[in-house]
């Protein structure tokens, strides 16, 4: 027979359990990845006001937002939805080209979760004394890289909560190639 402490203490590890598992989405496949995310916290560091990216109006960040799902394949774009990821709002996106010219841009986002398994998205060679990034291919040509790391391993900008790292985010770093001139949405 369980003590009333012990019913009690079961009562609160339920109900506690439940909350946070009704936010936290189970395993979704995402790329090379397993991953669960909590999709509450997640949505609320989209497009957050302490990134880089936040508003910005140059002509990369107003052409992304035309073209991201022409460059992006439709099955990852399907992945990052499923994860809470707003594709018109990155943390960061940097690149090269202009005009008609090809592109090369990393663009960068993140999400609050963990991952469950998958590739190790950096690691330290102690010979060179550097970090040496791990990037998956997901398409040949144009190229297109990615990779999933927690966010304190990814020397990435990352959004903060009252100028402090928020616990459980993880860094989503795409690096792709397009070709401008060949876009329908650009024109």
């Amino acid at each position: 027979m369980r003590t009333l402490f012990e019913v009690y203490f079961i009562f609160l590890l339920e109900r506690v359990t439940n909350r946070t598992m009704k936010k936290r989405r189970p395993t979704i496949p995402f790329a090379s990845w397993k991953l669960t995310i909590d999709l509450d916290r997640t949505k609320e560091i989209q497009g957050h006001k302490s990134t880089p990216a936040f508003e910005c109006k140059c002509d990369l960040c107003m052409e992304w937002k035309l073209v991201h799902r022409e460059v992006i394949p439709a099955k990852l774009l399907n992945q990052l939805a499923r994860i809470g990821v707003d594709l018109n709002a990155p943390t960061d996106l940097y690149g090269s080209g202009a005009g008609l010219e090809d592109r090369t841009i990393r663009v960068v986002f993140h999400v609050v979760g963990k991952i469950i398994s998958g590739p190790i998205g950096n690691s330290y060679d102690d010979q060179f004394e550097y970090d040496i990034f791990k990037y998956e291919e997901i398409r040949k040509n144009p190229p297109l890289i990615i990779r999933v790391l927690p966010e304190p391993k990814s020397n990435a900008s990352a959004p903060t909560s009252m100028n402090r790292p928020i616990p459980g985010m993880l860094c989503i770093d795409m690096r792709l190639d397009y070709s401008a001139g060949k876009l329908e949405n650009r024109k």
